[in-house]
């Protein structure tokens, strides 16, 4: 058989629509479930700690891609499946039709033990859901929004490397600078550095190879303000944020459709802006000084287009990190201490042991054949 075809055949199957589709919905309730849940500890706590956030929520875009993939161990709350009901063709001994009737009601599977990720836990919590041809038409509008969104990406992604490609070397002044921010241990291979004119504020691109962007109209700014642009930039790439920048944008990918994802997506941002902020000041005028370089590219901004991806400041952040610094930023902690490390690594191993299930039928004998009950007949 041509493989085209079998995986249309696949593809276009009644049971892997389903399997799909019930992923998505429980990959979907807990996005809604976690971000509620770390914006509640947010505003309980009311700590100011833009590194320990920033983490959390890059764990919570982070989960909805591992239960697409691999589901969860296990399971605190399941998704019941209840198929049609399918009586007997056949009457076992003198029973009658009417007694046949009166007996418990039996389903059948149609492939769901294969895929039950709660079938043999007990869950806290059960919550019923029944089979609908709701889970095939959503798996496949979900299938071509990805393709979709893909087809957007890789477009972006040219446009960026077009862009990338038209930028020019900067000055030796502006590299000076650069250079004397490279942290040592960058110095073996640290991030390349070009000029554009084609985005307004300082960028960085890139998981693996990254490249800092600066605008060509920052470049005959004062050293300390580019010095600070930098600082703050490679800081990005201490933090690791391009690679988490690479997981949330997978997630948005997959999830386009969910105003959660989005919404966790900008928050993240916005606390790993913060965080590097937090990270280049070491006093209080320090951070009024980094305040007042900002506002000045807030003004520079105002008559140029955004970068189409990477780490990059929009006007909105920008307002939002300014108040930030001119909040008593000193008490605000720079990085994170064991209790935070702690903390997030018990957060991170919590996403990938529980999450939610599907509790489907099971197969019961009886003496007039093989059929398939609930749980309850076992």
């Amino acid at each position: 058989m041509n493989p085209l075809l079998a995986f249309d055949s696949v593809l276009f199957s009644s049971v892997v629509q389903t399997k799909v589709g019930l992923r998505l919905v429980i990959a979907s309730v807990e996005l809604i479930f976690l971000a509620l849940l770390l914006q509640a500890v947010i505003a309980i706590f009311r700590r100011r700690s833009p590194r320990l956030w920033s983490c959390c929520w890059g764990l919570v875009l982070l989960k909805p891609i591992l239960t697409l993939a691999i589901g969860s161990p296990f399971v605190v709350a399941s998704f019941e499946i209840s198929p049609e009901p399918v009586m007997p063709t056949t009457l076992s001994g003198p029973e009658t039709l009417a007694e046949s009737q009166q007996r418990p009601t039996f389903y059948v599977e149609d492939g769901y033990d294969e895929y039950a990720l709660g079938s043999s836990r007990k869950a806290w919590l059960r919550i019923p859901l029944r089979q609908d041809w709701f889970l095939a038409v959503l798996t496949l509008g979900w299938i071509a929004g990805i393709c979709w969104g893909g087809i957007h990406w890789t477009l972006a992604g040219y446009r960026l490397k077009c862009i990338i490609a038209r930028a020019e070397e900067p000055e030796e002044r502006t590299f000076r600078i650069f250079e004397k921010e490279v942290a040592e241990g960058d110095r073996q291979r640290p991030p390349q550095l070009l000029v554009s004119t084609e985005i307004e504020s300082p960028v960085l691109f890139g998981a693996y190879k990254p490249v800092v962007v600066l605008p060509a109209w920052l470049e005959e700014r004062e050293e300390e303000v580019l010095a600070n642009l930098f600082r703050h930039e490679l800081t990005h790439r201490r933090h690791r944020d391009p690679l988490l920048l690479a997981i949330a944008q997978l997630c948005l990918v997959l999830f386009f459709f969910h105003p959660v994802a989005h919404w966790a997506y900008r928050q993240w941002l916005l606390y790993a802006e913060l965080a590097c902020d937090r990270a280049i000041v070491d006093s209080e005028e320090g951070a009024r000084d980094y305040a007042r370089h900002l506002f000045s590219v807030l003004e520079g901004m105002q008559v140029r287009q955004a970068a189409l991806s990477g780490l990059y400041a929009t006007r909105h952040q920008i307002g939002t990190r300014i108040g930030a610094l001119m909040e008593n930023p000193m008490t605000i902690p720079s990085g994170l201490n064991s209790s935070a490390r702690l903390a997030i690594s018990a957060f991170a191993l919590s996403l990938v042991l529980f999450g939610f299930g599907v509790e489907t039928v099971h197969v019961s004998d009886r003496d007039d054949g093989l059929f398939i009950g609930t749980n309850e007949d076992k």
